[in-house]
């Protein structure tokens, strides 16, 4: 059989060891049993085709140092069991001519150099294979911590027109602000990103490259491919409850410049009358993530002659008089009571508790992987393929 149809049979064969292996997903990537059949076709990619650990071990799903003790041991009782008194040309009755010629003390010096020259070869190769593996789980730390996309902390009045747009928020000068991405199509629909989709450096963009090749070539293929559980299902849920935040909170400011006839005003250019854009994301938080209950209110005057209705730290207005901070109160605690109950409320909970739910899903299947300690399937990186 020449080389060409080994390999072929040996992928063939090795298709067929990793379903008897892998029962299932929750399976994956058993070491504690290669069977006899299975030492020996690896053996044959080992020594005929001379194959690496490495490639070896990615072809039938196994731990590169699991394959080299599998070899190593059939070598071994094969090699014990061919041990007898027989002359050497009847236990090689093929001799090349270089044998022929070679004494056996000469011969046996230059296979050792030989199989040192592999060993170190394999070394390498293993050691190449495994920084591979443990970038592969770099990535997917990563992705599992893009799937909080902090979407309470980013109060849009606008997603803007179709295509890509992102948003930074500070939360501190000590952190870096959080970013969020998201993508408008021209039926309206919202789709959100996940950062490393968005990373641009040459380094990540090859590696993100490598992790989709090892998603589609394993049982994880869903994670990029199923609309109903996968990665795109989660873009699509956290897409549409951006959207439906961003319509409540205007829906607010409607509101609140409908009851004070004044358009909202920045906090920051506090120099006239007015509802300032805290009394409206007070209650949108509030009734959208439980943030901001039960503050307390207050009415203080202050220096250029107007006072303030706060609700708690914050300002929800300025007032030409004491009075009129009062009814900026109770406006701001029945619209609070009013929104609680909104059909827009409960459609941003719905959609919340969805993406939750998907991205439990993947982040199960992201946490196996990470146990494991290995990512399944195989790419284009030369010592994984």
């Amino acid at each position: 059989m020449d080389k060409e149809k080994l390999a072929e049979n040996i992928f063939a064969q090795a298709k067929v060891f990793k379903k008897r292996a892998n029962k299932s997903v929750e399976d994956q990537k058993r070491h504690d049993l290669i069977m006899r059949d299975e030492k020996k076709v690896m053996r044959d990619a080992g020594v005929v085709l001379r194959w690496s650990w490495a490639k070896i071990g990615s072809v039938f799903d196994r731990d590169p140092r699991s394959v080299k003790q599998a070899i190593e041991n059939s070598k071994q009782k094969e090699k014990t069991q061919s041990m007898d008194q027989r002359p050497e040309t009847e236990l090689n009755p093929v001799l090349t001519e270089r044998q022929k010629v070679t004494p056996a003390p000469q011969r046996g010096q230059e296979e050792h150099l030989d199989n040192i020259r592999r060993e170190l070869d394999d070394s390498v190769a293993s050691r190449l294979y495994q920084q591979h593996q443990d970038g592969m789980i770099l990535l997917v730390e990563r992705l599992s911590a893009d799937l909080e996309p902090h979407l309470s902390h980013f109060r849009l009045r606008s997603l803007e027109g179709r295509g890509i747009h992102s948003e930074s928020v500070w939360q501190s000068v000590w952190v870096n602000p959080l970013s969020l991405t998201w993508r408008v199509e021209a039926d309206g629909s919202v789709y959100l990103s996940y950062g490393l989709e968005l990373a641009e450096d040459a380094g990540t963009k090859t590696m993100r490259g490598y992790f989709q090749q090892h998603l589609h070539s394993s049982s994880y293929f869903g994670l990029m491919e199923d609309d109903d559980n996968g990665i795109n299902k989660w873009k699509r849920l956290a897409g549409e409850e951006l959207k439906y935040r961003t319509r409540l909170l205007r829906n607010i400011d409607r509101a609140v410049e409908k009851l004070t006839s004044k358009p909202l005003a920045d906090p920051n250019l506090m120099n006239s009358a007015g509802p300032l854009t805290w009394f409206t994301e007070s209650i949108w938080a509030a009734v959208l993530d439980g943030q901001y209950n039960a503050l307390h209110y207050k009415v203080e005057p202050i220096d250029i002659g107007l006072f303030k209705a706060q609700y708690g730290a914050n300002s929800i207005g300025l007032t030409a008089t004491k009075e009129e901070g009062g009814q900026y109160i109770e406006w701001h605690k029945n619209l609070m009571v009013k929104y609680e109950k909104s059909s827009m409320v409960k459609t941003v909970d719905q959609l919340k508790k969805d993406r939750e739910l998907v991205t439990k899903g993947i982040r199960d299947l992201l946490t196996k992987i990470v146990v494991d300690k290995h990512m399944p399937g195989k790419c284009d990186y030369e010592f994984c393929r």
